[in-house]
């Protein structure tokens, strides 16, 4: 993951992109094991971890109260974490559909699988909660 704190270079940039492209196999590979470890470890890190510091930058940034701060940014990211954690094994297994007549005797089934490397980019005016949610859907697709 990558947090900008100054000014990145495209050929940076470019070699982020290059390794993460490198890597994408490796992740794409992960169980819903490896992938609700990741969810745990995020929503620990926001809910628990880094609660305070969230906090206290949004408040520096915005003067947004601590209550605010807990019901914008970090509940609904601790409940899309839990959502994701809960349904992750189901939204990976094979989803069987109907086969046609002609095909009897056969099955079908749709399995959802990862696509690649992606970008998220976050506006400024929610932080957490609008980088946060798009990476979660991103961990648990692989």
């Amino acid at each position: 993951m990558l947090l900008v704190k100054d000014t990145v270079g495209v050929d940076q940039i470019q070699k982020i992109f290059e390794a993460q492209k490198a890597n994408q196999y490796n992740v794409a590979n992960t169980t819903a094991s490896d992938r609700k470890k990741k969810l745990k470890a995020l929503k620990k890190a926001v809910e628990i971890t880094y609660r305070q510091e969230i906090r206290d930058a949004l408040k520096a940034d915005f003067g947004n109260p601590q209550a605010e701060v807990d019901l914008t940014e970090v509940y609904p990211i601790v409940s899309e974490c839990r959502h994701a954690i809960k349904h992750l094994s189901h939204w990976m297994d094979k989803q069987k559909v109907e086969t046609p007549l002609a095909m009897m005797g056969s099955s079908a089934w749709y399995k959802y699988e990862p696509k690649g490397t992606c970008l998220i980019i976050s506006p400024w005016n929610f932080p957490i909660q609008l980088c946060f949610g798009p990476m979660i859907s991103a961990i648990a697709a692989g």
